[in-house]
């Protein structure tokens, strides 16, 4: 008899659906998952990475509660998943291809600078303007040309496009971009946070930080102690 493993998901939080979907993958066991919105990623991340019915179902429950298991530390018990191929915009590709011309940047959801109030997501996360700057200059010395991956209103197959096609490695805030970047084998910098959960400013090496470090842990990715060691 076919083992079913069922799962309710939480309402948001784009990195914490892949890593919820990846440790439950990995368990090899037919999964049955609830989600509470027709709009949540997991339907999206299904239909890209051409996981079938005979693995995993989505039904919509509008009042599902979360799985007591949901927690942001359960990456920590799986690796990611990887699918060799997936389906973007009714086409199939490759993932893990080497030679693509650009670097992907995901940065402060709402543009560069300081000039917005550090509330604005993702207050505890976004580099500055400078910092910034001269990653974008470095790319350019490094003859890379910079493609932004989360500009307000990009789907989740867009953003896999761009990664799949287009980006050697991702530079990004510690968040769903570079998660979505993981499962599609490309290199990634996480950048460090910038402020605690307060908006006061932590200090290098910070205890949050380090434990963020562990949603991101795989082979390809590379966490600068300060935003300034990657410039």
């Amino acid at each position: 008899m076919t083992q079913v493993l069922e799962y309710s998901f939480r309402s948001g939080g784009f990195g914490i659906a892949i890593m919820e979907i990846s440790m439950l993958l990995h368990t090899g066991l037919e999964l049955v998952c609830r989600v509470p919105t027709a709009g949540h990623p997991l339907f999206d991340l299904k239909r890209i990475w051409q996981v079938p019915d005979s693995r995993m179902t989505i039904q919509l429950a509008e009042n599902c509660g979360w799985h007591p298991a949901s927690n942001d530390m359960i990456k920590a018990f799986s690796p990611y998943y990887m699918p060799e191929r997936v389906s973007l915009f009714g086409q199939e590709y490759a993932t893990g291809r080497t030679g693509r011309p650009c670097i992907g940047l995901a940065m402060h959801a709402y543009g560069l600078g300081d000039d917005r109030p550090i509330r604005l997501s993702p207050y505890h996360k976004f580099a500055t303007r400078e910092i910034y700057d001269q990653i974008v200059a470095l790319c350019d010395r490094s003859g890379y040309d910079v493609v932004t991956v989360n500009q307000p209103g990009m789907s989740v197959e867009h953003k896999a496009f761009l990664l799949t096609e287009y980006c050697a490695a991702l530079i990004s805030y510690e968040g769903g971009a570079a998660h979505l970047a993981h499962t599609l084998s490309v290199p990634c910098i996480v950048l460090p946070w910038r402020y605690n959960g307060d908006g006061d400013t932590i200090e290098p090496g910070c205890q949050i930080t380090q434990i963020a470090h562990s949603y991101h842990m795989d082979r390809r990715t590379y966490f600068p102690v300060t935003q300034e060691e990657i410039t």
